[in-house]
């Protein structure tokens, strides 16, 4: 047989591994889970109200996971986790009706919490940091979309709601590298595209 003109790819391999240690998940079954933009941290939820924090350390194929945080703010399933690129902040969501924005202290290393204001009747769904950090955009089981963004007079992230309803849940939210523009995903089969620029945030 002809010799290929390239050899083929090696087969990608981890060693490491994470095991969620949640009594709220037997067998540890991860329902979502985010990577920090340098690769250096991965959050991972059980199927549980508790948020994961893990540090990663290693190379190539030998990674090694050291659990460093454990979330505790919610009170149900935590369903959507997004880490900010920009800030390091992690925004996580849940079926409670609440989003946390958490941030790492630069002196203790303890991972601090900050409440977002919703105004959901339903689950959140889904959750997503706008690029630069300012703002984010949680979907949720009341045909709501709540666009957050910080109020620093109050020390929360505020959120306003998106006025026109989808006619469904929404299950999914994504912005345009703009920054302005927000497609959602909803479960009555439509995408929606928003002008979701926020007066006094937005340039």
């Amino acid at each position: 047989a002809p010799t290929p003109p390239f050899p083929p790819p090696a087969a990608a391999t981890m060693s490491g591994a994470v095991q969620c240690s949640s009594p709220l998940a037997p067998g540890g079954q991860i329902t979502c889970h985010a990577w920090s933009a340098g690769g250096e941290l991965l959050a991972v939820c059980a199927n549980a109200s508790e948020v994961e924090v893990y540090r990663v350390s290693g190379r190539g194929g030998l990674l090694k996971f050291v659990r460093e945080a454990t979330l505790r703010e919610h009170d149900m399933e935590v369903v959507s986790m997004d880490f900010c690129g920009a800030t390091g902040r992690l925004l996580t969501a849940s079926h409670d009706r609440n989003a946390w924005v958490w941030h790492q202290d630069a002196t203790s290393g303890e991972w601090k919490p900050t409440v977002v204001v919703l105004q959901f009747n339903r689950a959140a769904l889904c959750a997503r940091w706008a690029p630069g950090g300012r703002k984010f955009a949680v979907g949720g089981g009341g045909k709501a979309v709540c666009v957050a963004y910080f109020q620093e007079e109050n020390d929360w992230w505020a959120g306003r709601l998106i006025k026109r309803r989808h006619a469904s849940a929404v299950l999914d939210v994504a912005w345009h590298p703009c920054g302005t523009l927000l497609a959602t995903g909803a479960a009555d089969f439509k995408v929606r595209v928003f002008n979701a620029k926020l007066p006094g945030e937005d340039a």
